[in-house]
């Protein structure tokens, strides 16, 4: 988790106080203290530990709401809350630099954590710092290239030589000490993934020859990389060293650590904050179900203004989810405009002519537009799934903050009582 991502699961903004953080962690806890969700869904231990283990994985990870045409549900709302509860303790810590705080997870996204479990904090932050001067190495071309225009004029081959075993330590050196078997193993990889690319292309007679002009295609542009941008196979390892064997090994066992810590903060939190809010919201719910509806909702009412005002933070995270929804309209709005585009130049392909004696006609093949159609629909599927089960986790994260509202509602009308 970086430190943006801990910013905004805390609902604070980019500049804030300690005191701004010590108010959020307490009131983000409060929003998704478990228990209170629980009372609507039994608590399941291995879902949760599922989700946290595919969390570890993803590095965009999503909630699976079960109905996401109806919406999320109890169960959807008590198990997310959970995560989200380890979330907050998580970023709390990561924000104020506890450095004796272990958080027992990793994220796909962070290479930097991953590389602290495996070499320490220390060697992690230099391997990070490396890894950024890798992306720069070709400007040291420039003082290579001078150190052996000096050797002319000192008459002496040591000033090339020195700067051309920097460069090369560095060029090649930084990616090899990185990703070791990545780095030797570059060249054979990219003619695997040309075979591959070739296997998808043409039919039974051609399929040979679409695999070896793509095996060569790859392995020349594979090389190219390797030779003038090394530092691409960082990048590379980078978007996938989450699917590897070790790293999926590495958050398996740290999912029961993770799970067993967020239960003891859980019931740290339960002890100090809490008391017998649980039970009072349980009783005062229970009570007010019963009544007609005109007075049900004058009772919340009542009480709504105030428990808004001794709890922003239900309103804040409220308002976070629907800033994120917004913000991911722009990128609906971006695939609907590639749609329109796509489907123009569709019709526009579609329409041939040709000229018969002195007439010019025009004709229309209605079965390949429609198969561009279909071809483009297919290619942005995944990306139109993304949208529509990220803005269902927004919905999730507000219906968590709603219920607990409504839950601290009853616990005000409980003392009312």
């Amino acid at each position: 988790m970086t430190k943006d991502e801990a910013r905004k699961v805390l609902c604070l903004p980019e500049r804030y106080t300690q005191e701004d953080l010590e108010r959020a962690y307490i009131g983000q806890r409060d929003a998704y203290y478990p228990p209170m969700h629980e009372l609507f869904s039994k608590h399941d231990e291995a879902y949760i530990k599922e989700q946290m283990l595919e969390q570890m994985r993803d590095n965009s990870y999503i909630y699976p709401v079960e109905d996401m045409e109806k919406g999320p549900n109890g169960r959807d709302k008590a198990q997310y809350a959970f995560i989200r509860f380890a979330d907050v303790c998580d970023a709390y810590h990561i924000l104020k630099g506890d450095k004796d705080y272990v958080p027992y997870r990793l994220d796909g996204d962070d290479p930097e954590g991953y590389w602290s479990v495996l070499h320490g904090k220390a060697n992690a932050a230099l391997r990070m710092k490396a890894a950024a001067l890798s992306r720069r190495t070709l400007w040291l071309l420039i003082p290579l290239l001078v150190a052996w225009i000096a050797t002319v004029g000192v008459q002496s081959l040591l000033p090339g030589m020195i700067a051309t075993a920097v460069f090369i330590a560095l060029h090649w050196g930084i990616p090899f000490w990185l990703t070791p078997m990545d780095f030797l193993f570059y060249i054979p990889k990219g003619l695997w993934e040309g075979m591959k690319e070739g296997a998808d292309h043409g039919l039974c007679i051609t399929k040979l020859y679409s695999i070896i002009f793509c095996s060569l295609g790859f392995v020349i542009w594979w090389t190219v990389k390797f030779l003038i941008l090394p530092y691409k196979i960082l990048e590379e390892w980078e978007l996938e060293f989450q699917d590897r064997r070790d790293y999926v090994r590495r958050c398996e066992k740290l999912v029961p650590l993770h799970y067993a810590r967020t239960k003891e903060q859980v019931a740290a939190f339960g002890k100090e904050y809490m008391g017998n809010k649980v039970e009072k919201a349980r009783s005062a719910y229970m009570t007010i179900s019963k009544w007609n509806p005109q007075a049900r909702s004058e009772a919340l009412e009542e009480v709504e203004a105030l428990v808004k005002k001794q709890n922003p933070q239900y309103g804040c995270t409220i308002s976070q989810a629907k800033s994120d929804t917004r913000d991911l309209r722009f990128f609906e709005n971006y695939l609907k405009e590639k749609d329109e585009r796509a489907y123009k130049f569709a019709e526009w392909a579609a329409y041939t002519s040709y000229d018969y004696g002195n007439v010019s006609v025009l004709k229309y093949d209605e079965d390949f537009a429609n198969s561009m159609h279909e071809r483009h629909d297919e290619k942005v599927k995944h990306s139109y799934d993304y949208v529509d089960r990220k803005k269902m986790h927004y919905v999730l994260q507000a219906e968590i903050a709603r219920q607990r509202q409504l839950l601290e509602c009853c616990v005000m009308l409980h003392d009312m009582m």
